[in-house]
């Protein structure tokens, strides 16, 4: 676990967590330690995590970028969903569980290949929504996107038909991804985070900085971040003290205590192997950071909820 890429990490109480480790699979925190959990799961492969807010042993995986899985046990035991009907040269790139209708799920595509750009195979589908649990998918208008290279999905918790996307630019849909419209057009955002109590100020990750909006992304300023080179990959908000932002990339990890209008490299992080996914518990007592090249590291917070 040391030597692999945590490709995606999510907190679920004070001392359990789960991760995504490149070519080893499904990793859960529990008891104190951490161990592989991938009873069933056919594949080490895998690259995208989302976790039912309401019932956490509930988690869907994206393995070998085509296919997706579901535990309803932490990840004792998976099984095989339906997945959306991409094309050939698409990965799922993106997963989300609607926070109060739990079988609503979006899954978030990325093209690789020359159907990307149209021609007589039509304009590719960015986005695809389950309404049944990922037994049945549907393909959803995007055609407001540029390009269907979504990195991220990230869904409003006050109002569940706010659904966000992090592409070649920020997209927002307010109806449940009927329809998009652009927030921002950057050549690439990375990462997407809200805060979780005020959910109409979000941060996004770039190349190299970060954006903030106070609106619901109607509006948006570039905070001062010089972070350096290289991609955003990973932001988080303490929810319970969320002017504490986290942003991690290539170049480490780095902490604002003022909403983003300060940063400093935290000492705890990865060094030189990087930052590629971050997670805080609800408590707030512990920051999770996996590392491009390697690593998890566990960082204990200041002032955190008992």
């Amino acid at each position: 676990m040391n030597a692999a890429r945590v490709e995606d990490l999510a907190a679920v109480s004070s001392n359990s967590a789960y991760a995504l480790v490149s070519a080893q699979g499904f990793y859960k925190r529990a008891d104190g330690g951490w161990r592989p959990a991938n009873g069933g799961l056919p594949t080490g492969d895998l690259s995208a995590l989302a976790v039912d807010p309401q019932n956490r042993a509930r988690v869907f995986v994206v393995g070998d970028g085509r296919e997706i899985y579901r535990t309803t046990n932490g990840g004792e035991s998976w099984r095989r969903l339906q997945a959306p009907p991409i094309s050939k040269t698409a990965e799922i790139s993106a997963l989300v569980v609607d926070p109060r209708h739990a079988n609503t799920l979006y899954a978030g595509t990325f093209e690789r290949g020359d159907y990307a750009y149209g021609g007589d195979l039509g304009y590719p589908t960015a986005v695809f929504e389950s309404t049944n649990g990922g037994a049945t998918w549907r393909a959803l208008e995007t055609t407001g996107m540029p390009l269907p290279q979504i990195s991220m999905l990230a869904i409003d918790p006050l109002d569940p038909l706010t659904v966000y996307a992090a592409a070649r630019g920020v997209f927002k849909s307010s109806d449940g991804g009927a329809s998009w419209g652009t927030l921002v057009d950057v050549f690439a955002a990375s990462s997407l985070a809200l805060d979780p109590s005020n959910p109409t100020t979000m941060y996004a990750g770039t190349h190299g900085g970060v954006l903030k909006s106070t609106n619901g992304g109607d509006t948006w300023r570039e905070l001062n971040a010089r972070f350096g080179t290289g991609s955003v990959n990973a932001l988080a908000v303490n929810a319970h003290t969320p002017e504490t932002v986290y942003a991690g990339g290539e170049n480490g990890l780095f902490v604002s205590h003022d909403g983003g209008d300060t940063w400093r490299r935290s000492r705890g992080g990865l060094g030189k192997r990087g930052v590629e996914s971050l997670a805080v518990d609800p408590t707030g007592h512990t920051l999770y950071v996996g590392g491009i090249r390697g690593g998890l590291v566990e960082l204990s917070l200041p002032g955190a909820r008992s």
